[in-house]
């Protein structure tokens, strides 16, 4: 069975390459744009991994942690941001983030990291 991937990403041009390159790995993905579609698309389907921007419209992936981690069940979180800010890494992982990563995203590295997540989150 293919692991779901839900991806949160503002921008369109890598939201597109994250896609694009997850799915040819084999991964269910479905992509968002903002925080408010990715706290409904958790409502609407249990995916096995989070991949969400730090800044974005309408909700930041900060808030959108805050609220996944008040549900009993939600899915591994890993953070890309293009901040450096080691502040903003630092609260998403407090908060309930398993990982992060920093932009521009080197794929091979991204790919490793999901690897290495969904294999310890196995259900």
């Amino acid at each position: 069975m293919k692991r779901s991937i839900l991806i949160a990403e503002d921008e369109q041009s890598i939201r597109d390459s994250l896609l694009l390159i997850l799915q040819e790995e084999g991964y269910d993905c479905t992509a968002v744009k903002n925080g408010r579609e990715t706290v409904l698309a958790t409502k609407k389907k249990q995916y096995d991994l989070l991949i969400t921007d730090i800044m974005m419209p309408e909700m930041n992936g900060i808030e959108v942690i805050k609220l996944l981690a008040k549900q009993r069940f939600h899915p591994p979180i890993m953070v890309l941001t293009a901040y450096s800010n080691a502040d903003s890494a630092s609260l998403a992982m407090k908060l309930g983030a398993s990982d992060y990563l920093l932009k521009p995203i080197d794929f091979d590295e991204l790919l490793e990291h999901i690897h290495n997540l969904l294999k310890v989150n196995h259900k």
